[in-house]
């Protein structure tokens, strides 16, 4: 099943300031959402968006924040932003000429 897709103004006006490379990977990614959006995501918590669970899917160095509403087999992304790093990873140390 595909579902209908929802985005909001201030979401398109994002996909569009991003690189030709980042907006191609979003609907890329947006295609794959729509036809498995639990498989092709992963849960997040924001209580700005939503004080129910949402979902996210990457793209570039960006994240879209979603609402899947399968009684209207929507999904509605509520928010596109640029990723945060890992916390838990740290830099790799600073190669040497020595290798």
């Amino acid at each position: 099943m595909r579902y209908k897709v929802e985005l909001p103004a201030d979401v398109e006006r994002f996909v569009r300031a991003c690189s030709p490379e980042d907006e191609n990977a979003f609907w890329e990614a947006l295609k794959e959402v729509r036809r498995n959006p639990i498989g092709a995501s992963l849960p997040i918590r924001d209580p700005r968006l939503s004080r129910y669970m949402a979902r996210f899917f990457r793209f570039g160095p960006h994240v879209a924040v979603f609402r899947l509403d399968v009684g209207r087999d929507t999904i509605r992304v509520m928010e596109c932003r640029r990723a945060q790093p890992p916390e838990d990873v740290e830099p790799a140390p600073p190669s040497t000429p020595d290798g």
